[in-house]
């Protein structure tokens, strides 16, 4: 059998093109640093990226729904704090004003100190976290 040139280059030829398809191919592994970048490259190990992918997702929204939640008690843990400092506060001045040593000037002051109380109370119980309170429901 007689091999001709016009097949010789016809050879020569589809082998170019393919080791040019291969280095384009290269070339985009490497500038995009991706091995597989469409599910016909390696089906797969493109199976596995979109579980692994999937799987990543869903730690990092356990990771935010954890730093919510810390965020949360602590802001909780800092309203109580605060609202106990002030029921302590009432209750020093209940025992205080109870006798009758005290006459109706120091009372009032006395009332308006637990009128004040009363508000920072109100607004420890108010409180909110991302436009949503966390004591009083939504």
């Amino acid at each position: 059998m007689r091999v001709t040139e016009l097949q010789t280059f016809g050879v020569l030829t589809n082998n170019l093109i393919r080791s040019r398809a291969r280095m384009l191919e290269l070339q985009q592994q490497v500038s995009t640093g991706k091995l597989v970048r469409q599910p016909s490259d390696d089906p797969s190990a493109f199976n596995h990226i979109a579980l692994d992918k999937a799987s990543l997702a869903v730690i990092e929204q356990r990771e935010r729904n954890i730093v919510f939640g810390q965020t949360r008690l602590d802001l909780s843990d800092k309203a109580l704090s605060q609202a106990m400092a002030s029921l302590s506060r009432v209750q020093q001045l209940a025992v205080q004003f109870r006798s009758d040593t005290n006459g109706a000037m120091e009372r009032t002051i006395g009332a308006k100190e637990v009128r004040q109380l009363f508000a920072q109370l109100q607004q420890s119980a108010n409180t909110e976290l991302n436009d949503r309170p966390i004591f009083t429901g939504t």
